[in-house]
């Protein structure tokens, strides 16, 4: 298990895209999600005498304030808060590299 505690999401969106009427909106919606969750990691470690390599998959649920929509730009056509609202959910995958000092 591992908590999660939103410090910067970064979310851009175009809604009505290809039109006259082509709304964008790019911002840190960190503060409009839920401050703390939970969720679960998954990781492997290959480690060769100082060096380490390891691959991670971490993944859970969160929920979004319904301010949001009030001060986003797209509004009514986001698909984030159209379709996603209340909840959605994360996954975050990525490799660490490390280095054994001592």
């Amino acid at each position: 298990m591992i908590g999660r505690i939103p410090v910067h999401a970064q979310l851009e969106e175009f809604g009505r895209k290809g039109t006259q009427f082509e709304l964008h909106d790019r911002q840190n919606i960190a503060k409009y999600l839920n401050p703390f969750s939970l969720g679960a990691s998954f990781q492997i470690s290959i480690v060769h005498n100082r060096f380490m390599l390891t691959w991670y998959l971490t993944f859970g649920k969160t929920t979004i304030n319904p301010s949001l929509e009030n001060n986003w730009a797209v509004g009514s056509w986001s698909l984030l808060l159209r379709d996603l609202q209340p909840k959605f959910t994360y996954q975050i995958t990525g490799l660490k590299l490390g280095i054994r000092i001592k």
